[in-house]
């Protein structure tokens, strides 16, 4: 069915109208939809999944021939799909309005009354998938990472309260906000399981599954944090999955295949390229291969993470899941999460093709293939991608001894590998100290020429000196020396660099389109211009950092922005500002006092969280949303909030006064 097919139903849910096509999911086609205010003309979007069931004719004629039904039975048979549909999205609105979970706005269920059939009209919010969002990027970035891996234990720690295990998360299912929030979307394979009996259900994608799922075996919530840390892992790992050949080698099915079975078989992962430590540490607990070894809830994964993103010394390790010994990177156009309310069915779902979602850092936005309902006559006959994947279970007995080799090979090739690039980061290392010790070397030449040039001068000022010329003083000459000495040892990192004394700023560069930053000698940063931030290039600078002068017009502060400036004391902001992302003041520990601008409406999670010295926040009337942990870890007493204030669990402390304005 096309646009045209269900453009009938305009206007959708009484005011829009759908504009274009995004994608096809798991039952359904998605468009984008748009209304326009009627007061002051205001666009606003959204996302339509618009599902029919049966999906075609042919699939209707094929329950009536194949499977012996009358009409009358085969409209019971797909009455029962839009029953279990119906469910999954009240399972949808039990979630709905967290900020870390892709928002169900509306539905409706509308039967045919022609023939055999529903269409089923479900209106979400738009997003930007991480596909997209990612593509920005030559290397994803290590702290993006982390992000999104704290965003989505939070998604968890709500589908855990509702004892929901999702059992397919994997990039396809994950998508960004304007805001900066990650989000989980497609609950189509998600159920409500029992604490205590547990789910046996193989659903999900082969690729990110548990050993558990896998095997048919039963299995609790873990299976989740699971397959988080392997998209994880895969995110830091050039876009490639465990026991992967190293990028940029080719991939072929027999490395896939390989490389699977090493997982399922409990093989503990080695680092990836762009982790290690801690949290490569953190992944392998995750992915551990026996439930019992991995983190016991959502909450505890998002606690180690936080650790390791706060940079914390005092933070406990996380065991390896594993022999410790194999230890060996603005969203464009939006897309709607699409499969956010797929049916769970009784046969199990299409594993992705061994091409799908692992070759690059570019993901494709891809959908799942619908899961087709069981007729009660008869039971269904196996999938070819099912019989392939139990064929590796049976096989892998009779594999093991010549894979023995193949392993033993590449585990050679992989520790040859390492060391060669060892070797090849103490050459750079050695390198880079020698280059730094011959800019030390001539720095201290530059001075003592310019102390022996004073010390000529000095002697020469008993003789009176010609009209028109000046002496220079010992301190201004010193001041040029240092000068002089900083751009020498400084110079090659990118940055203007001046003394002190200098006027001009000890860095200076450009952070977006119309927008230029600078820090002065006294660790005033300033932000000049208009327009969109873009980057942090002030990160390395940043425990030098006292103050913050925001003098440009920005709409918004970006996710992590300012996140560590640990000497950071005040902060001016400008009008016109209407969002801080996430984490944008994270760990301003030495910040005591905020004044937040008329005009901002959202501040995002974690905004100002962990800023242990800030006992004073003012909150204007205009402020309708304060996300999880936005001032939490502060040392405020009380905050004047608008009736009309969102404020999400966790905000602020236990013990934080909240008072309202008349």
């Amino acid at each position: 069915m096309d646009a045209e097919y269900y453009k009938k139903y305009e206007p959708v849910f009484g005011k829009w109208y759908i504009t274009k096509q995004l994608g096809a999911g798991s039952y359904g086609k998605v468009f984008e939809i748009q209304r326009t205010d009627a007061l002051d003309g205001t666009v606003y979007r959204g996302a339509l999944k618009a599902i029919t069931i049966p999906s075609s004719p042919e699939e209707l004629q094929s329950v009536l021939d194949e499977d012996g039904l009358d009409r009358q039975g085969a409209s019971s048979y797909f009455r029962e799909t839009v029953v279990a549909l119906n469910r999954e999205i009240a399972l949808m609105n039990k979630v709905k309005g967290h900020s870390n979970i892709v928002s169900y706005e509306d539905h409706d269920v509308i039967e045919h009354t022609d023939g055999i059939g529903w269409d089923i009209l479900i209106r979400m919010e738009l997003l930007t998938p991480i596909s997209q969002y990612f593509k920005q990027f030559d290397t994803i970035p290590r702290q993006a990472v982390l992000r999104l891996g704290i965003d989505l234990c939070r998604a968890l720690e709500v589908c855990e309260k509702y004892s929901i295990i999702h059992r397919d998360i994997k990039p396809a299912n994950i998508f960004i906000s304007d805001t900066g929030d990650f989000k989980l979307g497609d609950f189509g394979v998600a159920r409500t399981a029992s604490a205590s009996t547990g789910a046996s259900t193989f659903a999900g994608t082969v690729n990110y599954m548990a050993p558990e799922v896998f095997r048919r075996e039963k299995y609790t919530a873990s299976v989740d944090t699971y397959s988080l840390g392997l998209v994880m892992y895969q995110l830091l790992n050039a876009n490639r999955m465990p026991f992967y050949p190293p990028y940029p080698q080719p991939l072929t099915a027999l490395a896939k295949e390989r490389a699977h079975d090493r997982r399922l078989a409990g093989e503990p992962l080695p680092d990836p390229v762009n982790a290690s430590g801690p949290l490569a540490d953190i992944l392998r607990k995750a992915c551990a291969p026996a439930p019992a070894d991995r983190f016991a809830s959502p909450t505890e994964m998002r606690l180690a993470l936080e650790a390791v993103l706060r940079g914390a010394s005092d933070a406990a390790p996380v065991p390896d899941a594993g022999d410790a010994t194999v230890r060996a990177a603005a969203p464009a156009a939006q897309v709607p999460a699409a499969d956010a309310a797929a049916t769970v069915a009784a046969a199990p779902k299409a594993p992705e093709t061994p091409d799908a979602a692992d070759e690059t850092t570019r993901l494709p936005f891809g959908q799942q293939p619908a899961a087709q309902p069981t007729p009660p006559a008869k039971a269904p006959a196996p999938k070819a991608e099912d019989e392939t994947v139990f064929l590796f279970a049976q096989q892998e007995q009779q594999r093991r001894e010549a894979e023995a080799a193949a392993r033993k090979a590449e585990e050679d090739a992989r520790r040859a590998e390492e060391q060669r690039k060892a070797e090849e980061a103490r050459a750079a290392a050695a390198k880079e100290q020698a280059q730094r010790a011959e800019q030390e070397r001539k720095a201290r030449e530059a001075e003592e020429a310019a102390r022996k040039a004073e010390q000529e001068k000095a002697e020469a000022a008993e003789t009176p000196a010609p009209a028109g010329e000046k002496k220079i003083s010992r301190r201004k000459m010193l001041g040029v020396i240092g000068g002089a000495a900083a751009l020498a040892v400084l110079g090659g990192a990118g940055y203007a660099v001046y003394s002190a004394e200098s006027s001009k700023p000890v860095a200076e560069g450009s952070c977006g389109d119309g927008l230029t930053w600078s820090i002065s000698g006294a660790g005033v940063l300033t932000i000049q211009g208009s327009g969109t931030i873009t980057g942090t290039p002030w990160e390395k600078l940043a425990d030098r950092v006292t103050a913050i002068d925001l003098q440009a017009s920005v709409p918004t502060i970006p996710p992590y922005c300012f996140t560590r400036f640990t000497s950071l004391t005040s902060v001016t902001l400008p009008e016109g500002l209407q969002i801080f992302g996430s984490y944008s003041f994270y760990c301003c520990v030495s910040l005591t006092t905020v004044t937040i601008p008329d005009g901002v409406f959202y501040i995002g999670n974690c905004a100002f969280g962990n800023c242990t010295s800030l006992s004073s926040v003012s909150i204007p009337e205009s402020v309708t949303s304060i996300r999880n942990g936005a001032f939490s870890g502060c040392a405020l007493t009380s905050v004047t909030l608008s009736r009309d204030c969102k404020v999400h669990e966790s905000a602020f402390d236990e013990g934080v006064t909240i008072n309202y304005y008349d």
